[in-house]
């Protein structure tokens, strides 16, 4: 039977602490930063209506908000508006 070689196990320690090292990546949301002029709908249901992500997008299909903007294939509801 083979014994591992130690210079793994040192490999293995190596690369642990190098990734230990890497600095944290910043989390991608939903949410706009604070002050942005529009908002993304789902946040926008939330926080003027305590509406799900489905259900906001469903108020927007119908109309209930008032201005929406579409960019890319991201929509967008004015922060200012009121529906």
């Amino acid at each position: 039977m083979k014994r591992p070689s130690a210079t793994k196990g040192k490999q293995a320690k190596a690369k642990a602490e190098a990734r230990r090292a890497e600095p944290v990546r910043e989390r991608k949301t939903l949410n706009t930063p604070a002050g942005a002029p529009f908002k993304t709908i789902p946040q926008y249901g939330y926080e003027n209506f305590g509406l799900s992500k489905n259900g906001s997008y469903d108020a927007a299909l119908r109309g209930d908000f008032a201005e929406i903007i579409t960019i890319g294939r991201r929509k967008f509801v004015r922060a200012q508006a009121v529906g």
